[in-house]
């Protein structure tokens, strides 16, 4: 069977929070500013849902399901994930 991708394939019924935000980096392997250029955001944007400052924006969790399934804007050759 192959490993679950998605947040929300590991966690069917888990919440965008800071957690699973930080699981997804951790996962990913991205770093803070890595992490921040991929969603297009701010390294502080991402420090303040990370550390519950803010609520995530629906779109970011979007684009951290995107980036988990290595999809990319046309003509990026960057590909990181899990494998």
């Amino acid at each position: 069977m192959a490993e679950p991708r998605t947040i929300n394939e590991v966690y069917p019924t888990a919440k965008l929070n800071r957690e699973t935000m930080a699981l997804w980096r951790e996962q990913m392997g991205y770093t803070m500013n890595e992490a921040a250029d991929e969603l297009g955001c701010s390294k502080r944007s991402l420090t303040n849902w990370e550390n519950g400052h803010f609520p995530i924006p629906r779109y970011i969790g979007l684009a951290m399901n995107a980036l988990a399934l290595n999809m990319r804007p046309y003509g990026s050759r960057r590909k990181r994930g899990p494998d």
